[in-house]
């Protein structure tokens, strides 16, 4: 599978926030994890819920995928498959930006520290 245009979801820093809910270090790892894994896929949704549509491939094709851990930093991703993703996103000098992908992971956001906030304080 080849890779057109996607995100990946980092949040870091977030050593104040885990302070604040007096958890230990592994639940708040473990936690973030889980949170990241339901914000990416909010990201997808959103993203696709935006997505312009000519054919529908693309929109069908906006997949999430596994979200990874290296120490400390949790990644999130999602992609687009269909080889034009990037040029829809971004543009060319032909045709003006779609963007899908970008507000669809902005729009995500809050709803990350929602559930960071209502995993951690069980």
């Amino acid at each position: 599978m080849r890779r057109y245009g996607g995100m990946n979801i980092e949040f870091k820093r977030l050593d104040k926030l885990y302070r604040s809910f007096e958890v230990s270090k592994v639940k708040a790892r473990n936690e973030t994890f889980k949170a990241i894994e339901r914000t990416t896929k909010k990201a997808q949704a959103n993203s696709k819920s935006i997505a312009p549509v000519d054919t529908g491939y693309m929109k069908a094709h906006i997949n999430q995928l596994s979200t990874k851990r290296h120490g400390d930093v949790i990644t999130g991703s999602y992609e687009s498959e269909a080889y034009y993703g990037g040029y829809v996103e971004y543009g060319t000098y032909k045709m003006a930006a779609q963007p899908y992908i970008r507000p669809g992971t902005k729009a995500a956001e809050p709803f990350f520290y929602q559930e960071l906030r209502r995993l951690l304080s069980v």
